[in-house]
């Protein structure tokens, strides 16, 4: 069974607030779990979820940067 990491662990992890993570989570852009009353986190799908915005192009203008 894979260990799950706290909103303390991941924000450590990520370099970011703790109250970014629980933003990301009210908004259910991150997967997380619900355990009773506390939020977890897989290691593995918050991989996954990293893997997936680092292959993602991000601009300002709509991705229309560089082209023409």
């Amino acid at each position: 069974m894979e260990t799950f990491l706290t909103v303390h662990d991941l924000s450590k992890a990520l370099q970011v607030t703790p109250v970014w993570i629980y933003k990301l989570v009210r908004q259910k852009r991150i997967p997380f779990i619900h355990i009773e009353r506390c939020i977890r986190f897989s290691p593995s799908e918050i991989e996954a979820w990293i893997e997936e915005r680092k292959n993602k192009e991000w601009s300002l203008d709509g991705g229309k940067r560089g082209r023409g």
